[in-house]
C-alpha cells in the first residue's frame, strides 16, 4: 500500500481498481462488438447460401397462381442464385417472393407460360364410372395422336363401366378402351371428336433424360384440372420397386398427387413428352417430394402396339430367372449376370440349348446385370424375334441364337 494518510491510501486503491475495471469493460465491449460484427457477417453469408438453395430447390415461388417456379438450366440458374446472395438484406422483407420473382428472367417466364398453356391443351381429365362397384374416380391422360388416341394408366381405368374424357377446352367425350397392358400399367383410349384435329403431345427420347433436367408435370390432382407443376429429375432407371412387372421409372421432384396418374411429364427444353406420371412414394397419401413416371421409350412402344393390334405382343424367353449370389458365382464361374433357375420345355431357350445353371451375361452384345434389366430388355422384342444370348456354363462362355415364342 502506498505511503500517506489512511484516507489518501483508500482513495488511491479505489482509483486503481476503477481504472482496471474500466479497462476490462472496454476490452470486453470491443470483443463483444467484434463478435457481433463477425456473427452478422456469417449470418449474411449463410443467408446468401440459403436463399441460393431456395432457388435451386425450386422453393422460391411467384405469388401468382398461374406462374410457378420456371425451369432453368443450371448454367442459367446459378448466376441467378449468386444474385440472390447479394440481396439477402432485401430478401428479409415481407415481399420476399415478389422480389425473388423479379430477379428471374421475365422473358423466360413469359415463354414458360406459353409453353405450359400449349402443353396443357394436350392433357385431359379421365372420368371413370365405377357403378358396378359403386362410386367413381378421376385420373388424367395425354392425347398422343390428333385423331383422338389417349394414353393413361391402366390402374386409372381398372374396373370402369364407362369413361368420360374432358378436354382442356371443357368439351366432354365418351371414350372407349382400345387396349390395356397391366404389366406396364398403361392403357390407350379413343374419343371421336369429329373431323377436327386435336392438339397432341409428341414423344421425346426418355433415354437421354438425366438428373437435374427440369420438367413440367400436368394433370388433374384431386380433380383440379390442368394443374401444372415444375421440378427436377431426381433419378432415372428406377427398378425393383414392386409397383409393376416392367419398371424403368423416371423419378421426379415435381409435385404430383392422386389424380395426376396418366398425366404427362414434359422436358422443358424440348417441350416433348418424356413420361406418363404413374405413382408417388408417400406415407400420408399425398405428395412427399418423390414421384415416378413411366418413361417414353416404354410408353411409346406399348401404345403404338396397342393402337396397331389392340394388345402388346411380347416375346417370351421361357426361363425362370434369379439373381447371382456368391455360391452361384463359384458354381458357374461368372462374376456377374442373371442365373437361370429353370428352362421351360418347348421354349425358345430350350430349343437354343440353354440349360439350368447357366448364367446370362449378354443379350445382343448388351451386358445383363440383374433380372429386371434382362426382362425389360427382352420386353422390347416382339414374338418370333431372334436374339443372341451369351451365357457362362461352368466357366465356359457360350453364344447361341434364341427365338422368342
Amino acid at each position: 500500500m502506498p505511503r500517506g494518510t489512511k484516507g489518501s491510501c483508500v482513495k488511491t486503491d479505489l482509483d486503481v481498481a476503477s481504472s482496471r475495471l474500466l479497462k476490462k469493460r472496454f476490452f470486453r465491449g470491443r470483443l463483444l462488438e467484434g463478435f457481433l460484427i463477425l456473427r452478422r457477417l456469417m449470418m449474411k453469408r449463410v443467408m446468401g447460401l440459403f436463399v441460393a438453395g431456395l432457388v435451386l430447390s425450386n422453393i422460391v415461388l411467384p405469388r401468382t397462381a398461374t406462374a410457378a417456379m420456371p425451369a432453368y438450366d443450371f448454367d442459367q440458374i446459378l448466376p441467378k442464385a449468386q444474385e440472390f446472395g447479394e440481396i439477402t438484406e432485401r430478401a428479409r422483407s415481407r415481399d420476399f417472393g415478389a422480389r425473388a420473382y423479379k430477379v428471374l428472367d421475365k422473358n423466360f417466364i413469359e415463354e414458360l407460360k406459353k409453353t405450359s398453356k400449349k402443353l396443357s391443351s394436350t392433357v385431359v381429365t379421365v372420368g371413370v364410372d365405377l357403378s358396378q362397384r359403386g362410386g367413381g374416380s378421376q385420373g388424367s391422360g395425354v392425347i398422343i395422336r390428333p385423331t383422338g388416341y389417349i394414353v393413361t394408366n391402366d390402374h386409372v381405368i381398372h374396373g370402369a363401366n364407362t369413361l368420360d374424357v374432358r378436354l382442356s377446352d371443357k368439351r366432354v367425350f365418351k371414350a372407349k378402351v382400345i387396349g390395356r397392358d397391366v404389366k406396364s400399367d398403361l392403357a390407350v383410349l379413343k374419343i371421336d371428336a369429329g373431323t377436327a384435329r386435336l392438339p397432341y403431345a409428341q414423344w421425346g427420347d426418355s433415354k437421354i433424360v438425366s438428373v437435374g433436367d427440369f420438367v413440367i408435370a400436368i394433370g388433374s390432382p384431386f380433380g383440379l384440372e390442368q394443374t401444372t407443376t415444375f421440378g427436377f429429375v431426381n433419378a432415372s432407371g428406377r427398378r425393383g420397386l414392386g409397383m409393376n412387372w416392367y419398371e424403368d421409372y423416371i423419378q421426379i421432384q415435381a409435385p404430383i398427387n392422386p389424380g395426376n396418374s396418366g398425366g404427362g411429364l414434359f422436358l422443358n427444353n424440348t417441350q416433348l413428352l418424356i413420361g406418363i406420371n404413374g405413382a408417388i412414394f408417400t406415407q400420408s397419401g399425398v405428395n412427399s417430394g418423390i414421384g415416378f413416371a413411366i418413361p417414353a421409350h416404354i410408353a411409346k412402344r406399348v401404345t403404338d402396339e396397342i393402337i396397331a393390334t389392340g394388345r402388346v405382343n411380347r416375346g417370351k424367353l421361357g426361363l425362370t430367372l434369379e439373381g447371382l449370389d456368391l455360391d452361384r458365382q463359384k458354381l458357374s464361374g461368372a462374376e456377374s449376370g442373371v442365373f437361370i433357375a429353370k428352362v421351360e420345355d418347348g421354349s425358345g431357350a430350350a430349343d437354343a440349348g440353354v440349360k439350368e445353371g447357366d448364367v446370362v451375361v449378354e443379350i445382343d452384345g448388351v451386358a445383363m446385370g440383374d433380372v429386371r434389366q434382362l426382362m425389360l430388355f427382352v420386353a422390347d422384342f416382339p414374338k418370333d424375334s431372334v436374339i443372341v444370348v451369351t451365357v457362362i456354363r461352368q466357366g465356359k462362355t457360350m453364344t447361341m441364337n434364341m427365338t422368342l415364342k
